[in-house]
C-alpha cells in the first residue's frame, strides 16, 4: 500500500508548521539514506521477539510526535505512550497480536532515564497539534514473555 501511495506525493509541496517542503525523491534503500529501509512483521517476530531482542532502545523523534490518549493529544514522549502506540499498531496490522495483559507487564517493567525533547506546533489544516521532538535515553526492559525477552 505504501509503495502505491508514496509515488503520488513526489513533486508535491507540503507545509509542516511554518515551513514549506517539496518532495523530490523517495527511497526505501538504506544505501541512499540512513533512515531508509523496511522489514516485515514476520521478520520482526523471527529476528527480535523469538531471537535476540534488544533490552535498550534509543529513540529519536525527528518530527513533532504526539500520542492520542484519553481523548486528547499528549505532546509527551513517555515510555508508556510509545509502547501503547506500538502495540496498538502492531495488533492492527500484524498477523500475530499481543495480548492486552502484556501491556500491563510492559508498563511496569519499562522506563526511560533521559529525555531531551522540546515541543513544536504543527498546523494540519484547521487542527493545531503540539508534539515532542528530540531523543530519549534507551527504553529499558526486564520483562520476560512466553515468546522471549522484550
Amino acid at each position: 500500500m505504501i509503495t502505491e501511495l508514496l509515488p503520488s506525493v513526489e513533486e508535491k509541496e507540503i507545509v509542516l508548521s511554518k515551513s514549506k517542503f517539496k518532495i523530490e525523491d523517495i527511497t526505501w534503500n538504506p544505501e541512499n539514506h540512513q533512515w531508509a529501509g523496511g522489514t516485515t512483521y514476520e521478520n520482526l517476530i523471527k529476528n527480535d521477539l523469538l531471537g535476540t531482542a534488544k533490552r535498550h532502545i534509543p529513540l529519536f523523534f525527528a518530527s513533532a510526535t504526539s500520542f492520542y490518549s484519553y481523548g486528547v493529544h499528549l505532546p509527551f514522549v513517555l515510555p508508556e505512550l510509545v509502547i501503547n502506540s506500538w502495540v496498538h499498531n502492531w495488533n492492527k496490522f500484524s498477523s500475530m497480536a499481543f495480548q492486552d495483559i502484556l501491556l500491563g507487564d510492559v508498563q511496569e517493567s519499562i522506563g526511560g532515564s533521559y529525555y531531551k525533547t522540546k515541543r513544536e506546533v504543527v498546523r494540519y489544516g484547521k487542527a493545531i497539534i503540539i508534539g515532542g521532538v528530540g531523543k530519549t535515553a534507551p527504553l529499558s526492559s526486564s520483562i520476560r514473555t512466553p515468546v522471549g525477552r522484550i
